[in-house]
């Protein structure tokens, strides 16, 4: 189980050092662009979707465009597009964990190490933090899925992990609470995919569990939004309501779109990756259109301000 916890940890910090060094040498741009490119809520989707890829946090895009809200810099609306377009950029990081490019840890650790340290130039130390950080999330995804292995090999763990995933409905509450506690959606997802490697969870439940993981991640934009403006606090609750009437909306086909999933690839840890990055294109398409009613929906549930 340390191992595992080791795996976690790696996979952490090497997505957080990814975000910062992307943060620190495009950080400004990235503002701008955010400001200025939001006129509309499909604009702001595609820059949302932008941002998210890049610093490969959909947490980090969610609690800034709520600051950027409580500053008055962006509309209510404005932000839903960005909230939106964030949940597709959270996708790339689960197909790039599905791609098994463990053998990669090595030297991106050694490449990204060898530019911070002997660099003074800037961006070239930024990128050596981005190179790091890929290097230990895979790491850290490669120890993640050598650990749950050997925990596979005991009754207990399969017999617990069958029995989260039984029901879609205790897959998706059980990917809910796990992704609130772990405050990412990727890490979940990413042991998910080491899970179905391993053949310790079936399609079914791993689709439970990624639908969960999409709920759970709304709980780092809910406590950033404690003790801003009305707006704000209302831009990281549509974060919210979006991902749950995402879940309720595709939980009555779930069968239908487990097919979906099982026919764009052979490979089970794809399928995860996949239906990861099915389910968010779905909503947000079917949603940019309703994304007024939503924002009055938000502002008569949270009237005021």
């Amino acid at each position: 189980m340390t191992g595992v916890i080791g795996g976690v940890a790696l996979f952490l910090f090497g997505i957080q050092l990814l975000g910062e060094g992307l943060q620190k040498a495009v950080g400004k741009r990235l503002r701008r662009v955010l400001e200025h490119l939001t006129g509309s809520v499909a604009r702001g989707a595609f820059v949302g979707c932008l941002i998210t890829a890049v610093v490969q946090s959909s947490s980090a895009t969610t609690v800034l465009t709520v600051t950027f809200v409580d500053a008055g810099l962006l509309s209510l609306r404005q932000a839903i597009g960005v909230i939106l377009g964030a949940n597709v950029g959270t996708t790339v990081t689960a197909q790039l964990v599905a791609l098994d490019l463990e053998f990669l840890a090595g030297p991106a650790v050694f490449l990204g190490a060898f530019l911070f340290f002997s660099s003074r130039f800037g961006p070239t130390r930024e990128l050596g933090r981005v190179i790091f950080g890929f290097g230990l999330l895979f790491a850290g995804m490669g120890l993640m899925s050598r650990y749950l292995s050997v925990l596979s090999a005991h009754p207990f763990f399969p017999a617990l992990i069958r029995a989260l995933a039984h029901s879609p409905g205790t897959a998706v509450l059980a990917g809910a609470c796990v992704t609130g506690i772990f405050q990412s959606s990727s890490v979940v997802i990413a042991m998910v995919i080491a899970l179905a490697d391993q053949g310790a969870i079936d399609l079914k439940g791993a689709i439970g569990f990624v639908l969960g993981s999409n709920i759970g991640t709304t709980v780092t934009a809910l406590l950033a939004s404690i003790g801003t403006g009305m707006n704000a606090r209302r831009a990281a609750a549509v974060h919210f309501i979006f991902n749950v009437l995402g879940v309720l909306a595709i939980f009555p086909f779930f069968a239908a779109f487990g097919q979906l999933v099982a026919c764009t690839s052979p490979d089970l840890p794809r399928q995860v990756a996949n239906a990861h990055t099915l389910f968010n294109l779905l909503t947000v398409i079917l949603c940019l259109p309703f994304a007024g009613i939503l924002e009055r929906l938000v502002i008569t549930l949270m009237p005021g301000g």
